[in-house]
């Protein structure tokens, strides 16, 4: 295993994307392309997705898109969702591109996509412009998955992108409960990308 300093979220996506292509072009026979990512491994792929998109027919990577799943990743980061002490930690860490980042304390410097944005945003809010959703939108999965209960680091809110209180988890599912969302009933205005807000059964 190769040991890497942190990196931030679009210098490992752009690393991502180009591993995504050597694979295509060294598998010609490849027609359809399904993403999935972990952790803070969600927040590369839909990076690296839209670094792949073609404006023109939709593709990734010259590929039909199938389905893109996000396990446990920090949609909207932790900033608001993190207990006291992991906070304390991280102010300790906080040179690292990736804890800034999910602290929403970052610019995104090196956006190379989405011209007249405002590339001082951070990343996550980059991550929600028109050019980042239109490469969720391809895709004919989105989904999400979830701890209900216990996920300090990650919880069920940042995770599920739920619209209300950031710590708080679902009542009435089990303390070991696995939650997942299918983003695909309610329009947010980017063709073909419907969000749904509430949990869905698939």
């Amino acid at each position: 295993m190769i040991r890497r300093p942190p990196r931030s979220t679009l210098s490992s996506s752009s690393a991502a994307s180009d591993v995504y292509k050597r694979q295509v072009q060294a598998h010609p026979s490849l027609k359809t392309i399904t993403m999935v990512g972990i952790s803070f491994g969600g927040l590369i792929c839909r990076a690296a997705a839209c670094l792949m998109h073609s404006e023109t027919d939709g593709t990734i990577a010259g590929l039909e898109p199938l389905a893109i799943c996000c396990l446990a990743s920090p949609m909207v980061g932790v900033r608001a969702t993190l207990p006291a002490p992991y906070r304390w930690i991280t102010n300790l860490v906080n040179s690292c591109p990736t804890t800034q980042e999910l602290l929403l304390q970052d610019a995104a410097q090196g956006c190379t996509r989405g011209a007249g944005n405002n590339q001082e945003d951070p990343v996550l809010v980059q991550l929600t412009t028109p050019p980042f959703l239109r490469a969720l939108a391809s895709f004919q999965r989105r989904l999400l998955a979830m701890s209900t209960h216990g996920d300090v680091v990650c919880p069920y809110s940042t995770a599920g992108l739920v619209p209300w209180a950031p710590s708080q988890e679902p009542e009435g599912d089990a303390p070991t409960g696995i939650s997942g969302k299918h983003m695909d009933l309610c329009d947010h205005g980017i063709p073909g990308f419907d969000l749904m807000d509430s949990d869905g059964d698939g």
